[in-house]
């Protein structure tokens, strides 16, 4: 069949298999005219064509697909696969900012979502760290305050990777109103090698939070 009456059967028949088949059809076919295409079919009351959208578009590889997959009605789906197969489009498709909107996903209550969700956090810091820019290690800050210990763990290696590109933020996130972004920028600093990394902590020894005092 052909990419128009693949494209007609997507958006006119009346049966949601054929609809599917003629998405994952269009999406083997490298063609960024079909970006449209994909982002209505995300609009299809089946799941199981929705589902076909988010994977074709993560296929076409457009970035600015990114805007619409990271709303809730996606991320939040009750649907199992549609969140699974947004998170690993947004992993693909989108850059080092899609962290904050993968935060919640960490726990969720399906391990597939989950571990899909830190696969992308985790090859979104090594780029974050790569890049070096001390404007994103915010993100990382943000990061030190969720509950979960590896998305932590994760964050405090990125920051001390980062450690010359980032110090003035880790300095100021002393003086964070949560405890435990003070408490992790506290150790931080204390693996790094500037002077001031030493200086600024001793003002901490006073915080009103036993653990960051420690």
């Amino acid at each position: 069949m052909d990419k128009e009456k693949l494209i007609n059967t997507v958006r006119h028949s009346d049966t949601w298999l054929s609809r599917r088949r003629a998405l994952i059809a269009l999406s083997h076919q490298p063609d960024r005219t079909l970006y449209d295409v994909y982002i209505q079919a995300l609009n299809d009351p089946v799941g199981e064509v929705r589902h076909a959208a988010i994977l074709a578009l993560s296929r076409l590889g457009e970035h600015r697909a990114v805007s619409e997959l990271a709303k809730p009605r996606f991320l939040q789906s009750p649907d199992l696969t549609i969140r699974w197969a947004t998170v690993r489009a947004l992993g693909q498709l989108g850059d080092t900012h899609i962290i904050d909107r993968l935060f919640h996903l960490v726990d969720d209550e399906e391990w597939l979502v989950r571990n899909e969700a830190f696969e992308a956090m985790r090859e979104k810091i090594r780029i974050l760290v790569q890049e070096g820019d001390p404007a994103q290690a915010s993100i990382l800050i943000r990061m030190l305050g969720v509950k979960d210990k590896e998305i932590v763990e994760l964050a405090i290696q990125g920051l001390i990777d980062m450690e010359s590109a980032c110090m003035d933020i880790l300095i100021d996130a002393l003086k964070n109103v949560r405890p435990s972004i003070r408490r992790h920028a506290a150790f931080i600093l204390g693996q790094a090698r500037e002077n001031r990394a030493t200086t600024n902590p001793i003002e901490a020894l006073n915080d009103q939070d036993s653990r960051v005092r420690a």
